[in-house]
């Protein structure tokens, strides 16, 4: 309808009376009576803008009739000066060479009329907080769909509005338990009628040979070249061109440059490709990508460098012979490109390609899949792949086979919190191949129980059998398990402090050689351990954040993320005050391995601090606390102490100490682990508060021992200042403490620093220092605002009004 788009943004209006008759549009405008139609809506705009700023916003310009875009600029003209913003939505993909919007464009451009404003397509976190909208999710989307369905859109908004809304109306969608579910996997997301039929209406505009040409060009893929094209299509070059003209000419396609400054095809969106496939049978397509394989094959001398695509078509053809060959190769390329989400997909399905009699060679792609499941902290997948390797090598009898197995599953186990299985299995597999000699199977079984030893704070087997396992392996010429007996060697070292050791610089010496080497996953937990010895060894957090960022940079660079990083980008933020970013992290990569209940634990204690002690967010510290107990080593036994610190913001004194009770044997020498000694600081706080002497003294012995680095010697001075108050009084217990949080600054472990400022200022209100009582709950409270924790903001502001300090600078 004429002028429609207007006259229903602008219906509070009195219309222009030669559209007023027989409603909104009713009668088309002659050409005559279009300046006097304009004028009136340029006045009663004008009009109304003097008496209030008009904003008129204008939907989907690009369906409007000619007479309506005409009016566009005409405003624009006409009310420059005037309190009107017009804005004005329109889809460059629906305007064809010879549509008329683009003269109005081209007019609001010459007369700087307008701000033309680009909206960029979607990011892919930005199509994970769409879904999470969309669909009202409690918390962000699986990685698996996001990346779906960013893949399938190309952050289209449009696109991915129109998926999940064919996806609730096809019941692949559905809501239950308060959330939605797929009921269909990632791989079978339906087009929308809506695109398929846009797509299909520009396809049926072309002529025969032209729509032919587009067909094979969807086969060939979503980008493809012209020479490709003419090959498979059999057309010559003069009807190849047409045909690609008239595709850009009805939006299917657009020409790029490719990085050699070739030019190269694309069709505008994946969705407008699969649209196009459609049109298509099935036994034609397999034909189609047949021939499309055999002419990649003909035309490059190195078919390996595209793997990829030949892959694919051969796959598509039915060609398990040539698929399985080229998903071979393409998983190692996409492993050498940084791409193991790509790696895990070629070796899965040449797995499911493999020949029968090729047991060896299934084994090793086995073994190849668990590897880069684990860098991607998939190790339920990866756990799958190694089992079924273990079972191909014991059937053929193959024991050094088994052996390669044997070790990462110890691994995968331990991934997932059964440390006991672990162990057991590492041991079986020294059992099982010390008869055969020295072999990079039983080193890489000895560097597994030497990495268990130094995980429970085992240092001296740590260290002889990680020194065995490295001798084995440069005996054997196994370098990568080289590296990982060296990893664990430095870690052990570093972390005990032991004299005469530079644990730093042999894991460094292990980052080099994994480095030079290409040993990527092994260079990343190197950097990994020495984050690790940096805490054990009390470096200051900024120090521990510059290396955190390295190790993050580097993990990316090569596409790795790891359970162990995950855990970091959750824990650094949450120690700097920054939950916004660990709670989102934590939250996208929730899983059931151990390193997913140390997430857990950080953020049930996140959530208490914002909204309170819910039973939800107990029961997830709970579940958390019990997970990491049961694990069985030291290492998780002290992170478990964390959820005392949950508890002790939601005022649960009593089950605060329970759960620091875990770590009480380790705060002392080498076994006190941060988490276990800021436990151990909130079990004495607790006790206090709860008025049981007898558990806080009890506490308090094993602290007062503390010293030998900065953060020790503060809770050391911490300890022995409360403990005076049952005897008598340090000289000056203020300065104390003062001396004591001197020495926290730049240290990690939040709940230390509080614990000794709620001491600070009690004794201060004590003496009558009320100003200065006031000044450092001031210096208390900045971290909890950074992080948002409203809830517990609220408990320490009532905390310090009971005390009569002063909680709002005057």
């Amino acid at each position: 309808e004429t002028f429609a788009l207007f006259l229903q943004a602008l219906s509070d209006l009195s219309l222009p009376p030669e559209l007023s008759q027989g409603g909104p549009g009713a009668f088309p405008v002659a050409e005559v009576e279009r300046y006097r139609v304009h004028v009136a809506f340029a006045e009663r705009l004008a009009e109304a803008a003097r008496e209030r700023p008009i904003v008129v916003v204008i939907e989907d310009l690009h369906w409007a009739d000619e007479a309506t875009s005409e009016l566009v600029p005409y405003l624009a003209r006409k009310l420059r000066d005037a309190r009107v913003l017009l804005l004005i939505t329109y889809r460059s993909d629906e305007l064809h060479r010879l549509h008329p919007l683009n003269h109005v464009l081209a007019e609001l451009s010459r007369g700087r009329l307008a701000d033309d404003i680009r909206l960029k397509r979607l990011t892919l976190e930005e199509v994970g907080d769409v879904i999470r909208a969309a669909l009202g999710l409690s918390r962000a989307p699986t990685p698996e769909f996001r990346q779906a369905l960013f893949d399938r859109t190309e952050g289209n908004p449009f696109f991915v509005e129109e998926i999940l809304r064919a996806l609730v109306e096809k019941g692949e969608l559905e809501y239950r338990d308060g959330s939605w579910h797929r009921t269909k996997s990632v791989a079978e997301l339906a087009i929308p009628a809506s695109v398929r039929d846009a797509v299909q209406q520009r396809l049926l505009g072309l002529e025969p040979r032209a729509r032919k040409a587009m067909q094979v060009a969807a086969v060939i893929g979503q980008r493809f070249d012209f020479e490709l094209l003419g090959t498979v299509s059999g057309l010559d070059e003069a009807a190849v061109l047409e045909a690609i003209k008239a595709a850009i000419e009805a939006q299917l396609v657009r020409e790029e440059t490719d990085g050699d400054g070739n030019e190269t095809y694309a069709f505008r969106h994946a969705l407008s490709r699969e649209a196009v496939l459609t049109e298509l049978l099935q036994r034609e397509r397999r034909l189609l990508h047949k021939a499309v394989g055999e002419a990649i094959e003909k035309s490059t001398a190195r078919p390996e460098e595209r793997a990829e695509e030949l892959a694919y078509h051969f796959d598509e053809a039915r060609d398990a012979t040539r698929a399985y060959r080229y998903h071979a190769v393409a998983a190692e390329r996409s492993v050498r490109t940084a791409s193991p989400a790509g790696a895990i997909r070629h070796l899965e399905r040449a797995i499911e390609l493999a020949p029968d009699e090729d047991e060896a060679e299934l084994g090793t792609l086995l073994l190849r899949l668990s590897d880069t499941a684990l860098s991607v902290a998939d190790t339920p997948r990866a756990l799958r792949a190694v089992e079924q390797a273990r079972s191909l090598a014991d059937e053929r009898g193959d024991r050094l086979a088994a052996g390669e197995a044997i070790y990462r599953i110890a691994v995968c186990r331990w991934y997932l919190g059964e440390t006991s299985l672990a162990m057991e299995t590492a041991r079986e597999g020294v059992t099982l191949l010390e008869p055969l000699g020295s072999s990079a199977p039983l080193a890489a079984c000895y560097g597994e129980l030497a990495r268990l030893a130094m995980i429970d704070l085992r240092d001296a087997d740590a260290i002889d059998l990680g020194e065995r396992a490295a001798a084995m392996a440069r005996e054997v010429g196994a370098r990568e398990t080289e590296i990982k007996a060296m990893n664990t060697v430095g870690t052990a070292i570093g972390a005990a402090g032991l004299a005469g050791g530079d644990g730093l610089a042999i894991l460094q010496r292990g980052f080099a050689m994994a480095e030079e080497h290409g040993f990527t996953a092994e260079a990343e937990r190197a950097l990994n351990n020495m984050l690790a010895v940096l805490g054990v060894t009390d470096a200051r957090f900024s120090e521990m954040q510059e290396a955190h960022g390295r190790s993050i940079a580097y993990a990316k660079k090569h596409g790795h993320r790891s359970d162990a990083q995950l855990s970091r980008e959750v824990l650094y933020p949450f120690l700097a005050g920054d939950w916004d970013s660990a709670l989102a992290t934590a939250e996208e990569f929730r899983s059931d391995g151990i390193w997913g209940a140390g997430r857990e634990q950080l953020t049930a204690t996140i959530l208490v601090a914002r909204e309170g002690p819910l039973p939800a967010h107990l029961a997830r510290a709970d579940a958390a606390h019990r997970r990491l107990l049961a694990a069985g080593d030291k290492q998780w036994l002290a992170v478990s102490t964390a959820s005392a610190a949950t508890y002790f913001v939601a005022e649960r004194w009593a089950d605060a100490i329970e759960r620091a009770g875990a770590g009480y044997a380790l705060v002392t020498g080498r076994d006190d682990f941060g988490p276990s000694r800021q436990g151990a600081v909130i079990a004495a706080r607790a006790a206090k508060l709860l008025g049981d002497e007898a558990t806080e003294r009890r506490w308090l012995d094993v602290l007062v021992t503390l010293e030998g680095t900065p953060s020790r010697d503060a809770v050391g001075l911490w300890a022995r200042t409360v403990a005076a108050r049952h005897g008598a009084a340090p000289d000056d217990p203020v300065e104390t403490l003062r001396r004591g949080l001197g020495l926290l600054k730049d240290r990690v472990w939040p709940f230390v620093k509080v614990v000794c400022e709620q001491d600070l200022i009690e004794l201060l209100v004590a003496g009558g220092r009320h100003s200065e009582a006031a000044a450092v709950y001031r210096e208390l409270v900045g971290h909890w605002q950074r992080a948002k924790a409203t809830w517990y903001l609220g408990r320490l502001e009532s905390w310090a009004r009971g005390l009569g300090v002063q909680t709002v600078e005057q």
